[in-house]
């Protein structure tokens, strides 16, 4: 109760480590959605505000890359230094074959060096 609680409060859409929880309690879909959806306008805002401080050559032609016309496959990348023997790449490793691979292609980076690298 109290996750759902903080999650109608957007309490749980500051921190990524909050999305996590999510994966592990049982909280519904539509709780799970509303989630998701805040975080999205929060990072929306934060792209937006990034966008109007770039000189407008480089913002138009960041758009134009950007587009998401019909037939364009977005990139999305994941980053983390846990994606390995780790409880997070055991919640994650399912994640990148829930995508849409007609939209999108997805590619993970591992931040960490190798064991006896």
């Amino acid at each position: 109760d109290l996750i759902v609680n903080d999650v109608k409060a957007g309490r749980l859409t500051i921190t990524s480590i909050s999305f996590v929880y999510l994966l592990v309690y049982p909280v519904s879909d539509t709780v799970l959605a509303q989630a998701y959806r805040a975080k999205a306008v929060r990072m929306m805002e934060t792209a937006q505000g990034l966008l109007q401080d770039l000189p407008n050559d480089m913002r138009s032609q960041l758009m134009e890359t950007a587009s998401l016309a019909p037939g364009n496959i977005l990139t999305i990348g994941y980053f983390s230094a846990d994606f390995r023997e780790h409880p997070v790449s055991l919640l994650f490793q399912n994640v990148p074959s829930l995508h849409d691979r007609s939209s999108f292609r997805v590619v993970c980076f591992a931040l960490h060096t190798p064991e006896g690298a």
